[in-house]
């Protein structure tokens, strides 16, 4: 499929969000007749998409979702299964996904190297997706979805923190290997920079917000100083999004 296409999941979650927006009645359900008829589309069509379709999916089912939590309980009147149906949709595209990518930093970069500027957009785009769901998952009972309820399935605890903000909004690829390139230098110079196998995962964030409160655990750093110092760090080169990360650990 082409992934430039009309038919790209996320092409036609803008035009359904821009007709969500530009809506004058609350009552108007067009909008989520529109989803509705999208999910089953995406879901129908999912064997034959390639990685790229997989993740412009789950990204709109989340956005969906999100839509469907903003609005409240008068759309599931009008559609009582589409939560189930979006959750199990975008399960089966993190099924896919996992399959094609296992976790979510690109291979080279587990390995101290430099991945292709693609490669990690893809990797980190699918980090990004997920970490929206486990936010989600933290103000809503989601009983599908993601597989993160069975032992062998991920945690948010585990998942990586996003990247920084020079290297998400990297204009051009030439920008982005700069960027990246600094940092790795940073890293081997034994400046405590997070990247690589290095990087910092959601439950650093967890844990030392419960040692600022008191709390002790056996998991925790015997140095939680050191921690604090990649924290800081990951924190100054942070964008927006890693922000609502950052207060969402302290929910925990």
């Amino acid at each position: 499929m082409n992934t430039t296409s009309l038919g790209n999941p996320i092409i036609v979650c803008q035009n359904i969000t821009r007709k969500f927006a530009a809506r004058k009645a609350c009552g108007d359900f067009s909008v989520w007749d529109a989803i509705a008829s999208e999910q089953e589309r995406i879901y129908d069509q999912r064997c034959s998409f390639d990685k790229w379709l997989h993740l412009s999916s789950a990204q709109a089912m989340m956005i969906y979702l999100l839509m469907l939590a903003a609005e409240g309980e008068s759309v599931l009147t009008h559609h009582p299964n589409l939560a189930i149906t979006l959750l199990i949709t975008l399960g089966s595209n993190f099924v896919q996904l996992n399959r094609i990518h296992p976790g979510f930093v690109a291979e080279k970069e587990q390995s101290g190297d430099r991945p292709s500027w693609e490669d990690w957009i893809f990797a980190e785009s699918k980090l990004r997706t997920a970490t929206v769901y486990f936010i989600l998952a933290l103000h809503f009972d989601l009983d599908f979805g993601l597989p993160c309820n069975r032992q062998d399935d991920y945690a948010y605890e585990d998942v990586e923190l996003p990247a920084a903000k020079v290297l998400w909004e990297a204009k051009n690829e030439l920008s982005w290997r700069e960027e990246f390139d600094r940092v790795e230098q940073a890293r081997d110079n034994f400046i405590s920079v997070c990247t690589s196998e290095a990087r910092l995962k959601y439950g650093d964030l967890v844990r030392l917000n419960k040692q600022h409160c008191g709390y002790e655990s056996s998991d925790m750093e015997k140095d939680e100083s050191k921690l604090a110092d990649r924290i800081e760090i990951w924190q100054k080169g942070m964008d927006e999004f890693g922000m609502i990360v950052a207060l969402c650990s302290t929910m925990v």
